[in-house]
């Protein structure tokens, strides 16, 4: 089975960033990740705050989930690596989701390797 790598990269305005992203948000996206892809934690997720930044990852058993938030500047990115395949459209609604809202309040960058569009 070939690997499948989905990286997105999205943006809000920092205003609004600033009261969304949060260590809750964060751990909500790898909550609700793992689920929406029907991947398999192993752990627990891990979030953690520092200098002014959110970095969070959960061990799936197919690799790992993980999610990084810039509040301050509005800039976010996400990363699903798994040995199974994933579906980069479930993986988008849950960025929309947790961090976004809607397709009109911020922008969002997938790039899947291999893709499955």
């Amino acid at each position: 089975m070939q690997p499948v790598r989905v990286l997105v990269n999205f943006t809000l305005p920092p205003e609004k960033a600033r009261g969304l992203w949060t260590v809750d948000a964060a751990r909500m996206f790898l909550k609700r990740a793992v689920e929406t892809t029907g991947l398999n934690k192993v752990t627990e997720p891990q979030v953690i705050e520092h200098d002014g930044h959110i970095d969070g990852h959960v061990v799936i058993a197919e690799s790992h989930i993980h999610v990084w938030l810039f509040p301050g500047g509005g800039v976010g990115a996400a990363d699903v690596f798994s040995c199974q395949p994933v579906s980069d459209a479930k993986v988008e609604a849950v960025v929309y989701e947790c961090f976004i809202g809607s397709p009109q309040e911020g922008r969002i960058a997938i790039v899947s390797l291999p893709s499955d569009s």
